[in-house]
This record gives C-alpha cells, structure tokens and sequence, in this order.
C-alpha cells in the first residue's frame, strides 16, 4: 500500500513539475520578446540616421544599412511568433515593408521616418510595451501558482504520506501481526494448558495402544509362565499378577524414590514391593539403578544431579561451576511471548516514514526560494527590455534639430533610465533595493528575497567577473586591448551598468543645457552616445542575455534536484520494500506454515475424544475463555465421560473420574504432576490410595481436560479389566 501511494506521489510531483516548466517558460518567452520589439525600433532608427548620413565610424555608417535591415525583419518576425495582438502584427508588416523599401526611398530621397511604415514603428511601437506589461503580470501570476502549487504538494505530501499514511499502516500492520502473534500463542498456550503428568499420560497411553497389538503374543506366553511359577498358590497368584502387568512397558516419570514408601499401598513395601521370582528378580523394569550400581561410563552424574544428592568430592569440584545442571521442573509451564516481528514492522515503517519526512523537508526547504526566484524573473525580463529602450530613446533624443522636442525627449529618456536603474537594482538586490532607491521607486510584485547575485557561482561572475568578455553570438570575437572600452567591458556587468547611468545622465544635461542656451544640440558623434551605443547594444545586451539563461538555468537546476531527491527517495523506498518482503514478510510466511504443520502435528496426537475444534475455537476466539454453547457441550461431554467412567468402576475398582481440586497451593490439581498407579511391582501398589493425575488449569479450560483424563482413565480401567479377570482389584485404573 505504501509504496503504491508514494507512487501516485510522486507522479502528481513530477507532472506539477512541469506544469511549473511550461507556465514559466512562457512567462520567459512573453518578458524576452519585449526586447525583441526594442531591438527592431533601434534597428529601424539606425537606419533611419544612416540613411540620412549620420553617425560616424565609431558607431555606424550608411554601409551598415543592410545589416540594420535584417535586424528590423528578424527581431519583428520573433515578435510576433510571441504574441498575436493585432498591433504586434502591424509592427510585423511595417518591417516588412520598410525591409523591401528602404533602398528605393533612399533612391527618392525618402526618410523612412516620413514614411507610414516608419511612423508606426518610430511612433507608436514604443507604446505597445506599457499595454503589453498586463500580459507579462498574468503570466507572472500562473507561474507564482505553479510554483506554490508544487511547494504546497511537498508539504502536503510530507503530511499525509510522510506522517498520516505512514502511521495509519503502521498501526494496522502492528495490529494485524500482534493479532497474529496473539493467534498463534493462544495455540501454543492451548496445548500448554495441559498438565505436564497429563501430557506425558496422554503419551504413554498412546505407546500403550500401539503396543497392544504387537504384543498380544507376548501377553499370552507370561500368563502361562506366570501360571506355572506360582504353583497353585494365592500368595504366587498375587506375585503373577504384579509380574503380568510389569511385563507391559510403563511409562517412568515423576517418580520419587523417596516418596514411594509413603505412598505404597497395604502390603507393599517400599522399594520392593510385589517383587516376585518369576520375573527374573533383578531383571524388572521397574527398578530404578541406585549410586552403586552406576558403572564407569557415568562420572558426571554427581555434578548432574540436585545439590542435596552430590557427593563431598562433586561439591568441591568449584572449577566446575560453569557447568550446566538441569533446574528444577516447572510446575506451571509458560510460553515466553518473545516475537519480535512487531518491533521488526515497526523498524521498517519507521525507516519508510523517516525516509519520507526528511526528503519532503529537504525538497520543502529548497523550494521555499522558488517563489522569489520566479518573481525576480520581471526584474530580468524589464532589465533586459530596458536597456534597449534606453539605446533607443538616447538616439531618438540625439536624431533631434529641433530644440522645442528636446526636454520632452530627455523627459522620455530620464523616465526609461529610472525604470531601468530600478529593475537592474531589484535584479541585483532583491527586495533591498527600495531602501537605496526610495519609496518611489518601482517595486516589483513577488520580490521579498535578494537578487539573483549570489544564486550560484556563474551569476556571480557574470555580475562581478574581472577580466571575462560577455559578448554572445554575432558579437564576437571580443575587441583587443587596445579598443577604447575595453578594460570597462571586463569589469562585469554591474560595472557597464554604473558606467552606463553615468553616461545618461551626462547626456540629458548635456542636451537640456545646450537646448536652453541655443548652442548646438548633441548628436550621435557625442562621446556619450558612443559607449551607450557600443556598449549597450553589445556588451551589456549579450551579459542580459547571460543573466537570463543563467537564471532560467539555476530554476531549472534547483528543479532537476528535487526530481533527483525524489528519484533517489523512491529507490530508497523500494530498497525498503524489497527488505521488507525478504527480511520479514517471507521469513514469517516460512515460519507460519512451520507453525502450521507443528500445530497439526500437535493436534494429531491428541486423544480422538477431544473435541479439538472447539478448543482451538476457543483459543483464537476468547484467549482461552469459552462461550456458552462450548461451555454446555463441554459439561454434557464431561457428564458421559463420568458416567462411562463410574460404570467401570462399580465393575473393577475404585473411583476413577474424582479429581482432588481442593484449591490450595500443596492439593493435587496445583502440583502439576501425574502419577502413575500402582502395578504391584516397584512402588508398592498405590492403587489403594485412589491417587489420580493432577491437573493445573484455569477454570476456563478445567471442563476439557477433565474429560480428557477421565477417558484416559475408563479406557485404562478397560483395559486392566480385560488382562485381569478373576484376579483382586490393584487400584483405580490409573495411566
């Protein structure tokens, strides 16, 4: 579920990722297309003046014509591949039309500024650009939703998939695996419930059963021989008896030869009692090897017996206490719930979710700079605008004779070179820039950052570089030592941009005064005009370029990591997944289907006469605690087991369904011991005693394994009825 979920995640993140792409590119392609429009004025201009005879050597000459022609068609046909406004495409055909006239006006001594063509692009093509900046502002807007469209997915993402998912499945796989676990020792406890001198009767019953039929043969030969040694005699008819019933093999367990004298029936001895020739004196199975008849091939049973039966010699034997001893039997017997396949789940969930929260912060935190970056985006696109329009209105300004249009040009000028300083202080300072301009300068919507100065390295060095030539393209090769700028050309961009407001401002008052005074108006021979000329339309134009796609690279940069982070976080993932599957999921399906044929293997050697569905039923369902219709059919089972037991009985001894439950700690049913009846041989004959197995059990499952034990007693009881009949009653029936 997990891993299906980061997936769809992680498609959503990509998919707003380049949505984010195409909305900002065209918001690239809309800012960089006004500079194409400022290109073709200054380029219909300049020919315009070359036309005429103006300029000089320095910056162009009529010879240029052609080449300002070509600029004119090519940056109008950009233009208008960007927009479509019908005012755009008159631009495009006035271009045109210039393109395929200018030679033939030149020929009629035709200004291109007196033609229609060129009265729309010199005089009103400069006016489409405030009308176009509501564009450029919805642009801006869906490129900012974008953007915050994919910072809020990361926070979202982190969240719900990082936090909620990740802990939801957490849960529900904890619950799941420790129901399971509960299962699956409920199971196991099930089958511990049973007394351990019950479990141990169950099993020498069953090897008893098995035997029956092999030995049936054997059975009869010692009836004869047992017949034929006692001679007639009820003192050997007695000695016959314990060796016939000796002669089947007993199950030894819980015996203590210490206590057998105390528990021994009448006339028995301990130890010895109902010991007859006929067996072969020292061959019965029933006698238990004493510490002297312990042969060589035993040294270590001292040290392995309790302490208060060692030796003086094993007691200083000290060098041995590293030695391992059996401890004690347990009375009650305990399943230890030690699985840790829940601390394992949790590992792995744990790991998944960490792996989600720190990746998803990380991609946060980096994207918490996107929304700056595209903003400060209309700072690079209007520097980049205008620079060119600055180039344009200085030359508008120096095309003029007549000194009346002068201060309405330099007021052109002054207000293009404000919003100039403005846009390239706010591309270089971000948000700073209005405490260095002043409250009226312009602001730009969405900057509350710094500028894109310090975004990397390459920016820095486009900004700052000492010595690096900017040029781009049709540019080059960059100028030698020896021209005139070229020590101000490698001092980066932001020192061509305080030569260049240096520069315009000289100019305007150069041009005011000279105005006022009625002295000769500056033209494009003015030293001026000759840096703003050659070094704007050249270096600082190709270093606007730069900032650009430098900047438009580090967006896409900062993008392409948090793909990356996101790709590597998924395989992180899948690593983690497919650990999951090889380390815990496998491993507990192998162990479950273990546990499944030891559970069969378990209940196939339980008696036929358990009811095992309704124990398991029992087990799963309740922890042990049985309904009431399991209750019922457990008592009425119970009372047929006692009724078959107690008919038996009347025909072949004492009482074999009573069960000493007294409730304290030292009754039978708490010692959690079984003891086996007596057989006249060994241990005396306790059947006179009516001592039965004793059960520790809760009260849930005390029905159930009475009738167990009471079954295992009736058949017992059968079973002794049919080998010794006519002979004297030896004991209850006991296992």
């Amino acid at each position: 579920m997990l891993p299906a979920i980061h997936v769809v995640c992680f498609a959503m993140i990509i998919v707003s990722i380049k949505e984010q792409g195409v909305t900002f590119e065209h918001f690239t392609r809309a800012g960089g297309a006004q500079s194409y429009l400022q290109q073709s004025l200054v380029a219909a201009r300049a020919l315009d003046q070359a036309q005429r005879g103006n300029g000089n050597n320095r910056t162009y000459t009529f010879a240029d014509s052609e080449t300002f022609a070509d600029d004119l068609l090519h940056y109008a046909s950009q233009y208008r591949e960007e927009n479509n406004q019908d005012l755009i495409t008159r631009v495009y055909v006035s271009a045109k039309g210039i393109f395929q006239n200018y030679l033939t006006w030149h020929s009629q001594n035709i200004n291109i500024a007196d033609t229609p063509h060129g009265e729309l692009l010199l005089e009103s093509g400069a006016s489409i650009i405030p009308d176009y900046n509501g564009v450029l502002d919805a642009l801006l807007e869906a490129a900012q939703t974008e953007t915050a469209k994919v910072s809020m997915l990361q926070l979202i993402f982190l969240v719900l998939e990082g936090c909620f998912c990740t802990s939801c499945v957490a849960f529900a796989l904890v619950y799941l695996l420790r129901t399971a676990c509960d299962q699956r020792y409920q199971l196991y406890e099930t089958f511990l419930s049973i007394p351990v001198g019950l479990t141990r009767a169950l099993a020498s019953q069953t090897t008893h059963m098995l035997d029956d039929d092999e030995s049936d043969d054997e059975e009869e030969d010692d009836d004869e021989k047992a017949e034929a040694g006692s001679g007639g005699a009820g003192s050997g008819a007695g000695a016959a008896s314990g060796a016939l019933v000796s002669s089947k093999r007993r199950a030894l367990f819980d015996e203590d030869p210490d206590e057998e004298g105390a528990e021994a029936g009448p006339g028995a001895k301990p130890g010895k009692g109902g010991k007859g020739k006929a067996d072969g004196g020292e061959d019965s199975p029933r006698k238990l090897p004493t510490d002297k008849s312990r042969g060589r091939r035993q040294p270590s049973m001292d040290l392995q017996a309790p302490p208060q039966e060692r030796s003086w010699f094993s007691k200083l034997r000290f060098w041995r206490s590293n030695s391992v001893a059996p401890a004690p039997a347990a009375s009650h017997r305990e399943l230890k719930r030690n699985s840790r396949i829940v601390y394992g789940m949790l590992t792995i969930t744990g790991t998944y979710s960490v792996l989600i929260i720190l990746f998803y912060s990380i991609c946060y935190a980096i994207l918490m700079e996107a929304h700056d970056m595209v903003a400060i985006q209309s700072a690079v696109a209007s520097t980049a605008e205008r620079t060119y329009g600055t180039i344009f209105f200085s030359q508008e300004l120096l095309s003029q004779t007549n000194a009346s249009h002068v201060p309405e040009h330099v007021e052109r000028l002054r207000s293009v070179s404000s919003g100039l300083r403005d846009a390239y202080l706010t591309l270089r300072m971000g948000a700073s820039a209005q405490r260095v301009l002043g409250p009226d300068s312009e602001t730009f919507e969405g900057v509350t950052g710094n500028g894109v100065v310090d975004d990397s390295p390459e920016m820095t060095e486009i900004f700052y570089g000492d010595g690096v030539c900017l040029r781009l393209g049709q540019h080059l090769p960059c100028p030698d030592p020896e021209w005139r700028y070229f020590q101000v050309s490698r001092t980066g961009v932001d020192g061509m941009f305080t030569q260049l407001f240096e520069e315009l401002e000289s100019l305007t008052k150069a041009a005011l005064a000279a105005a006022s005074a009625g002295d000769p108006l500056p033209d494009l021979n003015s030293p001026q005009w000759d840096y703003i000329y050659n070094i704007g339309m050249q270096d600082l134009a190709d270093g606007n370029v730069r900032i650009e796609q430098q900047h438009r690279d580090d967006i896409t940069s900062m993008y392409r990591t948090i793909i990356v982070l996101h790709v590597i976080l998924f395989i992180l993932l899948m690593v983690v997944f497919v650990f999951f599957i090889l380390l815990v999921f496998m491993p507990l399906l192998r162990r479950m289907n273990q546990e499944k044929r030891r559970i069969a293997e378990m209940m196939s050697q339980l008696p036929n006469e358990l009811d095992v569905m309704k124990l398991v039923s029992a087990a799963l369902v309740g922890g042990g605690k049985l309904g009431d219709a399991t209750a019922a059919a457990a008592d009425k089972q119970l009372r047929k087991s006692k009724s078959m037991a107690s008919g038996l009985t009347v025909a072949g001894g004492g009482p074999a369904d009573k069960l000493r439950a007294s409730g304290g700690q030292n009754s039978l049913l708490d010692s959690g011991s079984f003891r086996s009846g007596g057989d006249g041989v060994g241990d005396g004959a306790r059947a006179g005693t009516g001592a039965l197995p004793a059960i520790d059990v809760d009260a849930a499952g005390t029905k159930q394994w009475k009738d167990i034990l009471n079954r295992a007693n009736s058949m017992a009881a059968s079973k002794q009825l049919g080998l010794s009949t006519g002979r004297s009653n030896v004991g209850s029936g006991k296992l």
